[in-house]
């Protein structure tokens, strides 16, 4: 069963199936495409073991967060994919990170003319 949410101006598509052990487990995927072309969006799946609050934030070399994507929101357990438009406006290595609970993951982004 798929959802298909508004948030904030993001397009977040969830999909709560427990399909396979990567639904079982808390994981980051890398976006893709990767490197995203300035002013385009880019995907992040990632999959939850239960059901948790959740915050997604894109961040700058420096540790800055560039974004907010989605704060504290609870989401159900399996996988999700969200698509982006990173609002960047400065090409560069940007690392985007997941946390729920206390659980928390990070993986780079490139942004590119």
């Amino acid at each position: 069963m798929k959802k298909i949410l508004l948030i904030c101006g993001f397009i977040i598509v969830t999909a709560s199936l427990n399909i396979g052990a990567w639904a079982q487990t808390f994981e980051l995927k890398q976006n893709y495409p990767n490197p995203v072309v300035l002013g385009t969006t880019t995907t992040v799946e990632f999959s939850l073991d239960s059901t948790r609050s959740v915050s997604l934030t894109i961040h700058d070399i420096l540790g800055l967060t560039s974004k907010t994507v989605i704060k504290d929101s609870l989401m159900s357990s399996g996988r999700h994919r969200i698509v982006i438009n990173t609002g960047i406006k400065i090409p560069g290595q940007y690392v985007y990170r997941l946390s729920a609970g206390r659980n928390i993951l990070t993986k780079r982004m490139v942004v590119t003319k």
